[in-house]
């Protein structure tokens, strides 16, 4: 049988996939609370703050290890966001 000519010297194959769920986990949390911080400038910059309820209920909530849900509370959201018959989208 011939030979590959390569050596494995080590393998960190399992401690790679042990801290994977981990650091994915991490990174995914970290995206959400940075898209959470864009949304609530956005908000900031358009200056669409009455009461501020909108601005607070701008939330980042973690659903598991790997999965997060950035969005708000305030029932007039969308109105703000697209816009109405009355109103044009901020």
């Amino acid at each position: 049988m011939a030979s590959s000519g390569i050596e494995i010297v080590f393998n960190n194959l399992s401690k790679i996939a042990a801290n994977y769920r981990s650091q994915a986990g991490k990174e995914v949390a970290k995206a959400a609370h940075a898209l959470e911080a864009q949304e609530k400038q956005i908000v900031v910059e358009k200056n669409i703050i009455d009461t501020g309820f909108l601005l607070s209920s701008i939330q980042a909530q973690q659903d598991d290890e790997l999965s997060w849900v950035v969005g708000n509370a305030a029932e007039y959201s969308p109105h703000q966001n697209y816009g109405t018959v009355n109103q044009p989208a901020r």
